[in-house]
């Protein structure tokens, strides 16, 4: 039985773990940080993390992108595959 909470417990935290990441490219310098959701992913915040990013431009000019490395289709087969040798570690401990 504590076997299965904790197995539950992993797969949750793996699906439920999407990192995202703010990348900030101007006048040939770039910042790359991870962030809680993309909506923090903005000029304010990557004159922050390095206020000599536009050293030669304005603030106006930084090259904003937020992605997520990992995607809902990696994930999926992650849980698959641990439920599956869950299924085949349980089915030989019983034989």
């Amino acid at each position: 039985m504590r076997l299965k909470l904790m197995a539950l417990l992993a797969l949750a935290a793996i699906a439920y773990a999407n990192q995202q990441y703010c990348k900030c490219e101007c006048s040939g310098n770039s910042v790359l940080g991870k962030i809680d959701r993309c909506g923090l992913c903005n000029s304010s915040w990557c004159l922050q993390q390095n206020d000599k990013l536009c050293e030669d431009e304005e603030a106006e000019d930084i090259m904003i992108s937020c992605f997520q490395i990992e995607s809902s289709k990696e994930k999926f087969i992650i849980v698959v595959f641990v439920l599956s040798v869950l299924a085949l570690l349980r089915n030989a401990a019983h034989r």
